[in-house]
């Protein structure tokens, strides 16, 4: 297995600007005319957001001149497993948005984006509804879990978001498994307002929707997009006993598609990804198989519709034929 290896570059420092917060179109947030009325549990109060300065931010771009993987976007949150706040919500999350001693679930999911240089894919937001529309206006939002995903969560089933994560795995059912800010470790503390950073598993019944960034991986960024199971699998039986970067005429665009995933999942170096499913994908399939318990012929590098569906239900495409 090849790891890419990572950089961090410095950036400008951010300087306090006497400004009402903007979102990463430049816009500025709407005016609440009664800042207190319908606030819910975790967000921050909407009166704050137009009395507190943001931080001006330089534009921003990850490794290479890419956006952030899905999988750089998540170790940076995993760092933060652990932490608790301090008195009265003190977070250098909130501190660094410019609204500290507030309910930081979503200045967290900015923060994280913008330590890896995404902040133009996740967004910069503290107020979850408007995270939810910015989503929306991109077409970036669905209700499929997917690793990487933003998720927005309603504790009382209503139009309006509550709470937000980050999606790290899914698992049994469709339930997120998530990293979040200002949750409880368990179920007996608050879930939207409580006191740190967590892993958590929640019921999809809870779950608003998901926002879709635009991952990049490699040397590609994925989008939306479907891969053709009877593709692949004539790729990897015909390229597969081929030196790496000859491919199967008309099967380029679904096995790159599937290099991506797996380089996501840092079993294919980013090099490699070339829409030809020759040996060195062969053997990072057959290690995408194994992880999942596969064994035997199961795992001999030659996809099939169940470790297929599972690697583009972590990474965002779906699988026809």
């Amino acid at each position: 297995m090849t790891t890419k290896n990572q950089t961090t570059t410095a950036r400008p420092a951010a300087q306090p600007q006497d400004l009402r917060p903007t979102n990463s179109l430049g816009e500025v947030e709407p005016s609440i005319p009664d800042p207190h009325a319908g606030r819910r549990e975790g967000e921050p109060d909407p009166g704050s957001l137009d009395q507190q300065p943001t931080r001006k931010r330089p534009p921003q771009t990850g490794d290479r001149g890419l956006p952030p993987s899905a999988g750089q976007v998540l170790n940076r949150a995993t760092q933060f497993l652990g932490f608790k706040e301090g008195s009265n919500n003190d977070t250098p999350f909130g501190a660094w948005y410019g609204l500290n001693h507030q309910p930081y679930c979503d200045m967290f999911v900015s923060y994280v984006f913008h330590q890896e240089g995404g902040e133009e894919i996740g967004g910069h937001f503290a107020f979850c509804p408007s995270h939810v529309q910015w989503f929306k206006q991109r077409g970036q939002w669905g209700s499929s879990p997917q690793r990487g995903a933003v998720v927005f969560f309603t504790w009382d089933g209503g139009p309006s978001a509550d709470h937000v994560g980050l999606v790290e795995s899914v698992g049994q059912g469709g339930w997120p498994h998530t990293v979040e800010a200002n949750t409880s470790s368990g179920e007996g503390g608050s879930q939207g307002n409580g006191d740190g950073v967590y892993r958590r598993v929640r019921n999809p019944r809870f779950v608003l929707g998901y926002g879709y960034p635009a991952y990049g991986v490699g040397a590609a960024v994925i989008s939306a997009a479907t891969v053709s199971l009877a593709r692949v699998m004539t790729a990897a039986k015909l390229d597969g006993p081929r030196p790496q970067g000859v491919g199967t005429p008309g099967s380029e665009v679904d096995v790159r598609v599937v290099e991506q995933a797996l380089v996501g999942e840092h079993l294919l170096d980013p090099s490699l990804v070339d829409g030809a499913f020759g040996t060195s994908t062969v053997a990072a399939y057959a290690a995408w198989q194994r992880q999942l318990g596969f064994t035997g012929a199961d795992a001999d590098g030659i996809p099939g519709r169940d470790s297929l569906v599972r690697l583009g239900a972590a990474h965002g495409f779906a699988v026809t034929d």
